[in-house]
């Protein structure tokens, strides 16, 4: 896959993170955060998101930064993905209250 850097602000997503692992867990705020926050989502030649089978479920691939996709696809993962999309945290599946994801094509 060919990728252009995208690094997206998730700072606020990353602090509701950092807070649950500290131990001060905000539910409310850390669901809020992930649907305000923009992911780097793979996506197949035919435009369709990535998923890739474990454990018998289907998992789609949802990245802050192209940054963190490289080191995904660095340790073997991912292989021959031709597309990356943004996609809103509210878009991705199991995050949203609405279905399907509406993604934008960042480049090819």
């Amino acid at each position: 896959m060919t990728t252009v850097n995208v690094e997206l602000d998730t700072q606020p997503l990353r602090r509701e993170i950092d807070a649950y692992h500290a131990g001060r867990p905000h539910p409310d705020r850390l669901l809020a955060a992930v649907r305000s926050a923009v992911f780097c989502v793979p996506s197949t030649e035919h435009g369709a998101l990535a998923v890739i089978p474990f454990q018998g479920l289907r998992w789609l691939l949802v990245f802050t930064s192209t940054t963190e996709l490289r080191a995904y696809q660095n340790r073997g993962g991912g292989d021959g993905l031709p597309a990356v999309q943004r996609c809103s945290g509210a878009a991705v599946p199991g995050c949203s209250t609405s279905y399907p994801a509406t993604c934008h094509r960042a480049h090819r």
